[in-house]
């Protein structure tokens, strides 16, 4: 091979040398891709990311219980039970009342519809000094839910202090609350009564009632003897003169036996016994006589009060039950205001 200058480049001479060069190249990338096998063909390519290795668990140091959770129970409404009403109570009590007629009341017990609430009912009553006058047990009286005593209740005569507030209280008791007022507040009215003075001794007191019917008149401020009627009571003064000694019982059973009636057909006069007592304030020396009167099948009671009084002058007071069996208490109180005026 020459190269002759100033002349033109022989590409033949040059061949062998290029196939040598191939070669060399060849031989080199075989070397380099075997050894960079392990090497990213693509290194301006993003890694990818690392396989992780779970790591072994670790057994747990309490053993773990899964809980099944309990159904929760749907409410239930509960039903709401109806109240009971209470028991209504009222009190029917009369005005005016007055000792010359017993005093009917009643109470209004009412229990609500369907229910047994055992209902027991008493009564009281407060004078007007707040002391107790009288107890009633009472009744039911029909169906109504009417209760009623088993009693009247008889006022005094002369209520003291007048006019002064007295009560009526009812005790009642039932398995159910009672509603209403148990307290009736009232006021006993006085009675007028006859003015006797005149035919009378001097001093003497007795209030009979204007609603009594005089039946009999007879005498003098001397002697005489007066007799009213009421109802079932009936009510006999007399007078006279007496011992001027101490009285004795045989002397007040004289003055007693003396103003028995004379009427036809007689009466049939027991004498049931006698008490020795005094009477009023100032003790007067008196016997009180225990009679039963009888005609025909009708036996009724009577008591005669025999009072020696003022000038030793001998009183006898009868009160008598006309048919009934028992002396009317208003016949006891005409009695209870017999007696005699202070001298001044």
């Amino acid at each position: 091979m020459s190269i002759q200058g100033g002349g033109d480049f022989d590409a033949r001479a040059f061949r062998p040398l290029g196939v040598l060069l191939s070669l060399f190249l060849l031989t080199v990338s075989i070397l380099l891709v075997g050894g960079c096998s392990e090497l990213d063909p693509f290194p301006f390519l993003p890694s990818r990311a690392p396989t992780l290795t779970a790591s072994p668990t670790a057994e747990p140091l309490f053993p773990t219980h899964t809980y099944t959770p309990v159904p929760t129970a749907t409410p239930t409404s509960t039903p709401t039970a109806t109240p009971i009403p209470p028991i209504q109570l009222r009190i029917e009590f009369p005005k005016p009342v007055a000792a010359l007629e017993p005093v009917t009341w009643r109470v209004l017990i009412e229990e609500p519809s369907g229910v047994e609430a055992n209902v027991t009912a008493k009564a009281r009553v407060i004078d007007a000094q707040d002391q107790l006058y009288a107890t009633f047990d009472m009744v039911p009286e029909g169906r109504g839910g009417w209760w009623v005593p088993v009693q009247t209740l008889q006022l005094p005569l002369e209520p003291e202090p007048y006019p002064g507030v007295w009560h009526l209280i009812i005790d009642a008791e039932a398995d159910l609350r009672i509603k209403g007022y148990t307290d009736r507040v009232f006021t006993p009215q006085r009675v007028p009564h006859h003015v006797i003075s005149g035919t009378v001794p001097s001093g003497v007191e007795l209030r009979v009632p204007q609603a009594f019917a005089e039946i009999t008149s007879q005498g003098d401020p001397v002697a005489g003897l007066r007799s009213w009627t009421y109802g079932d009571c009936e009510v006999t003064l007399a007078w006279a003169p007496g011992p001027t000694e101490q009285l004795l019982s045989d002397n007040a059973l004289v003055m007693a036996e003396a103003i028995y009636p004379t009427s036809e057909p007689p009466y049939e006069i027991a004498l049931d016994g006698n008490e020795e007592m005094t009477w009023g304030e100032e003790e007067w020396i008196a016997f009180l006589f225990h009679e039963t009167w009888k005609r025909d099948e009708n036996s009724t009671p009577s008591e005669t009060l025999v009072v020696q009084g003022p000038n030793y002058r001998l009183y006898a007071l009868r009160i008598r039950a006309i048919a009934e069996d028992e002396i009317h208490s208003l016949c006891r109180d005409v009695r209870k205001t017999f007696g005699f005026a202070s001298e001044e």
